[in-house]
């Protein structure tokens, strides 16, 4: 995905959560753990490129993620290249 500006960014880019496990907030923990392992690390800033999805999806739709975790998980949004794709940032 083509860089919005110059920020140096931490970029978390897919996600694999075994079938059993999904729909159960572990997105949201990994996303919060994700935060602090970055910032442990000497990142400003971290981003995301979720999927802005309304109603169930099939995993391999979604394996950047889903907005609404990214957002239970403290980023904001701040830029839409399409209406499906997002990208978030949270400054840490």
């Amino acid at each position: 995905m083509k860089r919005i500006d110059e920020l140096p960014v931490w970029s978390v880019t897919c996600f694999f959560i075994a079938k059993e496990y999904r729909r159960k907030g572990y997105s949201v923990e990994l996303l919060k753990f994700a935060k602090k392992y970055t910032k442990q690390q000497g990142a400003k800033w971290i981003e995301g490129y979720p999927n802005n999805v309304e109603k169930e999806s099939p995993a391999p739709f979604i394996f950047t993620g889903t907005l609404n975790a990214y957002l239970k998980a403290g980023f904001k949004e701040v830029a839409r290249p399409s209406e499906r794709k997002v990208i978030v940032r949270s400054k840490l």
